[in-house]
């Protein structure tokens, strides 16, 4: 979860063994360093493994940022340092799907006020290596808020439009 650090914000990390009876002393994913961290996200699977994701402005402007990524082995007891994931530092909001040892993360970039971009990256081995970046969406619409998920071999995207008048359209892409 993200919350405020000195009118800041930090992703932190709780872990319950207990079902959420309770909880672990907080553990700070992001560097507590004056930029917020925020739109965090997190994924796991049945082997222990954990992926967080999130936002960091220390790489970017004011309202966006780049997509960073912890991953822990252990069940959240310790943490990896910190992967880039976006190669630009114009990513807002971010998305991480996992199944078995296939880890993906999909952001979102703006270009201009009126376009923007869905990017998705994947690694096959648990997040030790990385595929590049992948465009997933056109130059042409504003896209936001993409939503990752991994089925039947595919990777599964769905992100919003919010260019088109009067409403918003959703668009879904899948690929393998």
């Amino acid at each position: 979860r993200a919350r405020g650090v000195i009118g800041y914000q930090e992703v932190f990390y709780h872990r319950s063994t207990d079902l959420g009876f309770t909880w672990s002393v907080a553990e700070t994913l992001s560097t507590n360093d004056g930029w917020n961290s925020q739109n965090v996200r997190l994924a796991g699977d049945d082997n222990s493994n954990l992926y967080s994701v999130w936002n960091d402005q220390k790489y970017g402007g004011d309202f966006s940022g780049t997509i960073l990524m912890r991953r822990s082995t252990d069940g959240g007891l310790t943490w990896l340092p910190e992967q880039i994931m976006s190669q630009l530092a114009t990513a807002g909001f971010c998305d991480v799907a996992v199944k078995g040892s296939t880890v993906a993360v999909a952001w979102d970039t703006e270009v201009s006020i009126d376009s923007g971009m869905v990017h998705v990256r994947t690694s096959f081995n648990g997040g030790g290596d990385l595929c590049a970046a992948n465009l997933v969406s056109d130059l042409s619409r504003a896209t936001g808020n993409p939503s990752i998920a991994i089925a039947h071999g595919q990777l599964h995207t769905c992100w919003f439009n919010y260019n088109v008048q009067p409403n918003a359209e959703i668009y879904y892409r899948r690929g393998t």
